[in-house]
């Protein structure tokens, strides 16, 4: 397989996931008022998809310094975001499932830093320890060191059966709550399902994880029975999908959250509406018809974006 390909692909991903991954931190931020528990848990994921794609936009080709210093933010924060994905099916399974409260779920997550850290250094310690020396093979830097392999791909593949399983367990409890609902009044039926939806789209988080650690997955089996043809395809794929997890969170952070869909909305109609009156050189009086008439649909399109906030709340 050309590296040169693979370079870009990989380069490529990284950008995705470092921009998906700081959108949602500006977007969290910026918006006090909708900082709620499963938004927070995305936001805590999208900073470590943007050390990871960090790390992966290292170019450790370049010098043995920037090499070394690629594979151990790598041996850091290359399983973090997997491990906070397997804790965000985890929680989703305590809310949606058994019921827990916020307050719970705030206090369960705290201990999820301490166990991910713990893990984290002692796969530092390891890869510190590592016999074999550190190399770069296409756009990353790694220890060809079996103990050190053997733990990473681990704990990959276990986040990965854990968001599975809990998703599953989710969506056999979603689908009770759907068959319940449907037999309730359009008005309760509206409200539920709203609740329903958000509860759905926590656990879409895990299982957008256990798809992009597949292709992975295949090449670890590949390598572990020794075949030696690369599939090309294979290889793109996971240069593409395994660096790229906050590109894809953002799209279910935004696209599938109502709440956020309509603020971003607001917030640039509210600039639009800004550039299109502020002209020094004409009044109200002197606007052009279609000015008025995108005015007045934007002002109708804020005043049902608000009252269906206001509705949700």
């Amino acid at each position: 397989m050309n590296f040169k390909v693979i370079n870009i692909v990989t380069i490529t991903g990284a950008s995705l996931g470092m921009i998906g991954s700081l959108l949602i931190i500006i977007i969290y931020l910026y918006f006090r008022e909708l900082r709620y528990l499963y938004r927070k848990l995305i936001f805590i994921l999208s900073i470590y998809d943007f050390l990871q794609a960090l790390s992966y936009l290292l170019p450790g080709q370049k010098s043995k310094l920037i090499c070394y210093i690629q594979f151990y933010m790598l041996s850091c924060f290359v399983s973090a975001p997997q491990f906070w994905s397997a804790s965000i099916s985890i929680l989703s399974y305590l809310k949606v499932v058994k019921g827990f409260s916020d307050l719970k779920l705030n206090k369960i997550q705290n201990w999820f830093h301490l166990l991910m850290w713990i893990k984290t250094f002692s796969t530092i310690w390891m890869a510190i320890f590592a016999t074999k020396p550190i190399q770069s093979k296409a756009y990353w830097c790694y220890s060809d060191n079996g103990k050190v392999t053997f733990v990473v791909y681990f704990f990959l593949w276990l986040y990965a059966i854990i968001c599975l399983v809990f998703y599953i367990l989710i969506m056999f409890r979603l689908r009770k709550i759907f068959k319940i609902v449907s037999r309730f009044d359009p008005f309760q039926r509206k409200n539920h399902l709203n609740k329903v939806w958000i509860q759905l789209r926590m656990s879409l988080i895990p299982l957008v994880y256990f798809i992009i650690i597949i292709p992975a997955t295949i090449r670890r089996i590949r390598e572990m029975l020794h075949y030696e043809k690369d599939i090309p395809t294979l290889d793109i794929l996971h240069s593409l999908l395994i660096t790229s997890q906050g590109f894809w969170d953002f799209w279910i952070f935004v696209i599938f959250d109502v709440e956020i869909r309509s603020k971003i909305r607001y917030c640039c109609s509210e600039y639009s509406r800004f550039r299109v009156t502020f002209n020094p050189e004409k009044d109200d009086d002197q606007q052009s018809p279609f000015t008025k008439d995108f005015l007045n649909q934007e002002k109708q399109d804020n005043d049902s974006c608000y009252y269906s906030l206001v509705e949700m709340k």
